[in-house]
């Protein structure tokens, strides 16, 4: 099957399983273009007093299927279940149904829409409700009220209402924003004018929230959430490091695998870090060192820096505030994030990072959160340095050494030999990572005092 017809086979399997259970659910988004061609994912409302039962069902049904598929949950209460489309398909990337009780905005503590609002039968899949005001909200309020200029003029085929669905979209409207704003937005709607709906956003922003705040109650609504996207975030895509000497081609396969996720998987993002996440500045730039280039390679230290202890304290906070203000929030955007080393490096290698000795770093790495796959690439010591030769065999025998000190106490949790090329070391690691997907939510264990560096 292709693209399309998995994701009409999916929707089809869905609805058969709802509705069969006696589930009240409705489509809000994504038939657009369907059933000639389906976007990015599929947004469903369903009944919220039933949500759990709703989501049991679906897991079940969708495991009857011959097609992966990773499920994960939204902090504003949506859950996700995203599709691996085969490679082989007319799909570069997989699709996605979303399953919400509500529909609403973090501008004001509306409902926009629930389960309970007016459907009508969708023109895709027979039998499926079709929700005419939660289309509209999602499609085109959300994007006005979230100043979304361009994609609005990109697809101005969205503007248009159709007539069966005009009175509930009118009526829900007038609750929300009042008569006299609500026919005026359905007139620059139906001109197809930008400038004027660009100039009519923030009496439409200003009517919501005075609606939304009349009391005590309606503040707190309001507060709770606008905190709930950070303190409900959860781990949602993959990360993971991958580690070894230099030149052992790590920055070569890391590359390799960016393409592979993008391609093969049903994340739709991919970034790349460097060691740390990076929340807190280079020391080099709080020196006022300028920092290289992009693409330009840095030069490792030959010699341990000052104030060593310090250094440590503050990459150490780095990886700890890190992960919850950085990692955290961008996986739980579904974003992969794949690491060219991780914390674990001090530990074999310290003078690269400016100290002589990792002891701190070692002492505390427990209260630091780990990569869900830490990945140890290896080469001959020789082949290594005929590549880089910025550091003697003999050191880099020593490096592998340790990291295999550290494979066999289970801080590392693949090796692959890179000796083959990189290629099948890419492939190799997306078949392990594919079938261990599901984020671990582990801190470091215990990291021994290794050999120090030789000078």
């Amino acid at each position: 099957m292709n693209r399309n017809d998995t994701a009409l086979h999916l929707l089809t399997a869905a609805h058969s399983a709802l509705a069969q259970a006696g589930i009240r659910h409705a489509v809000v988004h994504g038939l657009e273009g369907a059933p000639g061609a389906f976007g990015r994912d599929v947004d469903i409302l369903i009944d919220g007093k039933r949500e759990a039962e709703a989501i049991r069902l679906l897991e079940a049904e969708f495991t009857r299927h011959n097609i992966p598929w990773y499920r994960h949950y939204n902090p504003v209460g949506t859950q996700q279940f995203l599709f691996q489309i085969s490679p082989g398909t007319d799909a570069a990337k997989g699709f996605e149904i979303d399953f919400l009780t509500r529909l609403h905005l973090r501008w004001g503590p509306v409902i926009f829409t629930d389960i309970n609002d007016p459907t009508r039968p969708s023109n895709v899949v027979p039998g499926l409700p079709f929700s005419p005001w939660g289309s509209f909200a999602k499609r085109l309020l959300v994007k006005i009220l979230a100043g979304h200029w361009k994609t609005l003029d990109r697809k101005r085929h969205d503007w248009r209402v159709e007539e069966e669905d005009l009175p509930v979209v009118r009526e829900r409207l007038a609750r929300f924003l009042g008569e006299a704003l609500a026919t005026r937005l359905l007139e620059i709607l139906a001109k197809g004018d930008l400038g004027e709906l660009q100039a009519l956003q923030p009496k439409i922003r200003r009517e919501l929230y005075k609606r939304a705040m009349k009391t005590p109650k309606g503040w707190w609504k309001w507060a709770a959430e606008e905190m709930a996207p950070f303190f409900r975030a959860r781990q949602g895509a993959p990360i993971f490091a991958l580690v070894g000497p230099d030149g052992v081609g790590k920055s070569t396969v890391i590359n390799l695998l960016k393409e592979r996720f993008l391609q093969q998987t049903c994340f739709p993002n991919v970034k790349i870090k460097h060691w740390r996440p990076g929340l807190l500045p280079q020391l080099g730039r709080l020196k006022c060192i300028s920092a290289p280039a992009p693409g330009q390679a840095t030069i490792p230290r030959k010699k341990a820096g000052s104030f060593g202890l310090l250094r440590q304290i503050y990459y150490l906070s780095d990886f700890l505030l890190g992960y919850w203000l950085v990692d955290r929030l961008e996986s739980n955007r579904l974003t992969v994030q794949i690491y060219d080393r991780c914390l674990l490096d001090m530990t074999i290698h310290p003078v690269r990072f400016g100290f002589s000795n990792a002891t701190a770093v070692r002492k505390f790495a427990m209260f630091c959160r780990r990569p869900d796959a830490v990945i140890l690439l290896k080469d001959d010591p020789a082949r290594i340095h005929a590549r880089k030769d910025e550091l003697p065999v003999e050191e880099i025998s020593r490096q592998f050494a340790s990291w295999d000190r550290l494979q066999k106490l289970g801080h590392i949790d693949l090796v692959v030999d890179v000796r083959n090329g990189p290629e099948e070391a890419a492939n190799e690691i997306m078949n392990f990572l594919t079938s261990n997907l599901r984020p671990q939510a582990r801190s470091f264990a215990e990291i021994p005092s290794l050999d120090p560096i030789q000078p």
